[in-house]
């Protein structure tokens, strides 16, 4: 059993890169990687496409997340999956966090490690 532990955390620093959240792996795993996004109000993720599906949970505030010509608003309770290689971003107007889920398959090649 692996326990993954500050989904929920803001962000851990005030410096800012841009427009852009702060994004922290929190673990790889058999099945999926883990990451928390952690957005300041005004942040944008613009638009990219992830290699392999992935799940996207809202854990703070309301995060926009459009793909596909739909915007779903991510909060506490609701999630997304996305197939690979589907172009989305993420907007937020307040604080907030997500939990991204980057699922993992024998069949895809290895992420390479940062």
């Amino acid at each position: 059993m692996d326990i993954i532990r500050g989904l929920q955390n803001p962000r851990t620093t005030e410096e800012r890169h841009g427009p852009r959240p702060e994004v922290k792996v929190l673990g790889k795993f058999a099945g999926a990687n883990v990451v928390r996004i952690a957005f300041a109000a005004g942040e944008v993720f613009p638009a990219h496409q992830a290699a392999r599906p992935i799940i996207v949970m809202g854990q703070t505030g309301r995060v926009r997340f459009t793909a596909e010509g739909e915007t779903v608003v991510l909060e506490p309770g609701t999630a997304v999956h996305v197939e690979a290689n589907v172009p989305h971003d993420l907007a937020t107007d307040e604080d907030s966090t997500v939990t991204l889920f980057v699922l993992t398959d024998p069949s895809y090649p290895p992420i390479p490690s940062e």
